[in-house]
């Protein structure tokens, strides 16, 4: 990579950039690589996220169901303590 795409791609990221020589060069390189390791980590991250809420909210609603129970000696028990 020449030092102006170089220099380009470091703008992209909003980093600011000295000179490029062949001493700055290298540690330019390792800054670019990690933010771009840091990008995709960060789109990795946002799309298991996204989808994370797209399969939540196609779940049907029967499934929230699971939780309750039809015994009428747990009913009771309900009513007593919160309607008491």
């Amino acid at each position: 990579m020449s030092s102006d795409e170089l220099r380009r791609q470091l703008k992209n990221y909003d980093l600011s950039v000295g000179p490029i020589t062949p001493t700055t060069y290298p540690v330019y390189m390792r800054k670019l690589n990690s933010f771009r390791t840091r990008n995709n980590r960060v789109k990795q991250e946002s799309r298991r996220a996204s989808a994370g809420r797209f399969t939540s909210s196609t779940v049907s609603p029967a499934s929230n169901l699971n939780g309750f129970s039809s015994d009428e000696s747990e009913l009771s028990s309900f009513y007593m303590v919160h309607l008491a």
